[in-house]
């Protein structure tokens, strides 16, 4: 899922370059601008998928730390929210694999088997 997320952000900059290419002013700009805005959604996509394919603890905590540094979370649209945030903090824990389903094995008691 997240990988589409990359592609389809990547795909609509590479668009918006063309049709950059053939609009008239202030048009051509703003299609520069927009690419330039999907270029960095699927940058930040990308930091995010590396959190749920992370193989290891501190894998993980890495993939994280370069989407904290990237500024990928926060309240404009340009960025994840909170849910996101929350999420992505128990993705780095490797108890969810990305889809919200359990990833890690557990025992009787819910904890993670060793």
């Amino acid at each position: 899922m997240a990988d589409r997320r990359v592609q389809a952000a990547a795909q609509r900059a590479m668009i918006l370059d063309a049709a950059a290419a053939v609009l008239p002013p202030p048009f051509g700009g703003r299609a520069l601008k927009g690419a330039d805005a999907y270029r960095h959604l699927a940058s930040l996509c990308a930091k995010r998928a590396a959190i749920y394919a992370g193989r290891s603890f501190v894998d993980r905590t890495r993939a994280f730390a370069a989407l904290v540094r990237a500024k990928g979370y926060g309240a404009d649209p340009a960025r994840f929210g909170a849910r996101a945030l929350l999420m992505d903090l128990v993705g780095v824990s490797g108890l969810l694999d990305g889809t919200g389903r359990e990833a890690a094995p557990t025992d009787a008691r819910g904890g993670i088997a060793l």
